[in-house]
């Protein structure tokens, strides 16, 4: 079950109000259930194959994980700043924009990861739209459904600027014995914008938007 709320005051002395409840029920008969019905409890995160992001979470020392890094081919990291690691690499794979992983690190261990997504043209309302419900419904059949979503606005030509004036937020977040995961479109002050999928030990309240890697442009 998922609900959704959006509240606007766009003009002063008015209003509006919109829910949105989602609700699926599937019976399985004599059937394992399977990950994608329902929420499934997570599993511990994969030790091979493609990289998944709980693997990166906060705690954990950079040291250790680089055998994993460069066995996936993870070697020549970018370092826009000294504590960050930046590596191009496709996580999603049903998801065709660039990806790329970001590692911030403190003393040797990791503070928080994430996966930084690029748009191909916020211009289009409809692209734009349909390329960030592709990433959540990735997020989704990974991680099963968020435990809380919070949304306002909607996607319009001007997303860029209602993303600085915070009239436009996305946030689905996963609590995981890992971490809590959260992806959205985060504010940023080089205007940017762009999709973030981070897991940390905690982040602002939904409506403090400022949550970006901002030292990666």
């Amino acid at each position: 079950m998922e609900l959704n709320t959006n509240y606007r005051n766009a003009m002063p002395g008015s209003y509006t109000e919109a829910y949105r409840l989602m609700f699926s029920w599937t019976h399985l008969f004599e059937k394992q259930p399977l990950a994608q019905f329902g929420r499934a409890p997570l599993g511990p995160a994969p030790g091979s194959g493609a990289l998944d992001l709980r693997e990166l979470a906060p705690g954990k020392q950079i040291g250790i994980l680089e055998k994993r890094l460069d066995a996936l081919g993870l070697k020549a990291a970018t370092r826009p700043a000294p504590d960050l690691r930046v590596y191009d690499y496709r996580m999603l794979d049903d998801i065709d924009q660039r990806q790329r992983v970001a590692i911030q690190t403190l003393g040797g261990d990791i503070e928080r990861s994430g996966l930084v997504i690029d748009f191909d043209d916020v211009g289009s309302v409809s692209t734009a739209a349909q390329t960030f419900e592709r990433v959540r419904q990735a997020l989704i059949r990974r991680f099963g459904a968020p435990s809380s979503v919070f949304n306002r606005g909607d996607f319009r030509p001007t997303l860029a600027d209602d993303v600085q004036s915070d009239q436009f937020i996305r946030l689905s977040e996963w609590r995981t014995p890992e971490g809590v995961i959260r992806f959205g479109i985060p504010r940023r002050l080089d205007r940017l914008v762009r999709m973030e999928v981070q897991i940390a030990r905690s982040f602002p309240d939904a409506t403090q938007s400022r949550w970006s890697f901002d030292d990666l442009r």
